[in-house]
């Protein structure tokens, strides 16, 4: 994914739990604390048009 600054995503913190029952937990990534991950509409099982579409659009158009 490619994200620009003032990009709209969808972040779900620690504890969270996502609709396919995954929970959200503190982990390391590289070397870096991470306290939570961005998500895809498709994950959360929300539309699009919630927060936009700007972000999907922009990276189908490099996958082409």
């Amino acid at each position: 994914m490619i994200y620009l600054f003032g990009d709209i995503v969808p972040v779900c913190k620690v504890g969270a739990i996502l609709p396919d029952g995954l929970e959200i937990k503190k982990g390391n990534l590289r070397g870096v604390e991470s306290n939570g991950m961005m998500c895809s509409c498709s994950e959360l099982n929300i539309p699009l048009t919630l927060i936009g579409n700007q972000v999907e659009d922009r990276n189908n158009d490099i996958r082409s």
